[in-house]
């Protein structure tokens, strides 16, 4: 007996959830929802920075070697060929 009122519980329940609005089914997960091509919006274009063929200058170009060691002095005087 119980059998045969689960199962009519269960054929109710599937013939309302059929009635049901498609709010009702896309707030159970039923429904699937497609996505809306027009509300994507188109990325903008890459830029370069106003400065960007600028380089920072380093102490070497400055001719400042005081606060480089002994080792590295003489390392950046063997590249620019002053031995």
């Amino acid at each position: 007996m119980k059998i045969k009122q689960w199962m009519f519980i269960c054929l109710l329940f599937c013939i309302f959830l059929s009635g049901c609005k498609n709010t009702t089914k896309a707030d159970l997960g039923l429904a699937n929802q497609a996505p809306d091509e027009f509300m994507v919006m188109p990325r903008k274009p890459l830029s370069l920075p106003p400065e960007f063929d600028l380089r920072p200058v380093s102490e070497s170009q400055n001719g400042e070697n005081a606060s480089l060691s002994d080792a590295e002095a003489g390392l950046i005087d063997q590249l620019k060929g002053n031995k």
